[in-house]
């Protein structure tokens, strides 16, 4: 499914070029058309996890209103995905100075896409997006007790 959630220009809207540039060098070769694929997968991959996530939620795939513009916390979301995924790639390991576990310091742009995400599909955000057509408004949800 291809939905062009977001452009390159919205990684790095949030992560900087050089980094995202930097990270999507595998190789360290400065190979632009290697570096613009790899770009491209993050971009395919985020996107894919957007609709994996939301594919049993209120909105109609792909996200858009009657304009066929994209919801801003989609866009957001998917820029963080994509940028965690091409830095994660990197092989990072990075990892946290006061508890000594393993992290990394995206993970505040991976746990605000996520959360981001939990809420649309709880209904908590609500989204300016076409919903599903049901008879009485609303998608069955599942509860699940603590």
């Amino acid at each position: 499914m291809t939905t062009d959630y977001i452009e390159q220009s919205d990684i790095e809207d949030v992560f900087g070029a050089s980094n995202v540039s930097k990270w999507a060098d595998l190789d360290n070769d400065g190979d632009e058309t290697a570096i613009t694929a790899r770009i491209a997968k993050a971009i395919a991959w985020a996107e894919n996890e957007i609709h994996s996530r939301l594919r049993e939620g209120p909105y109609v795939l792909p996200l858009a209103n009657d304009e066929s513009d994209v919801p801003l916390e989609i866009i957001d979301a998917a820029a963080n995905l994509a940028g965690v995924w091409l830095y994660e790639n990197r092989g990072v390991q990075d990892f946290d100075p006061e508890s000594g576990q393993s992290a990394h310091r995206l993970e505040w742009n991976r746990s605000r896409a996520e959360r981001t995400l939990k809420e649309i599909l709880a209904g908590v955000r609500i989204l300016d997006a076409v919903k599903h057509n049901t008879l009485d408004g609303s998608i069955p949800k599942v509860i699940k007790n603590s």
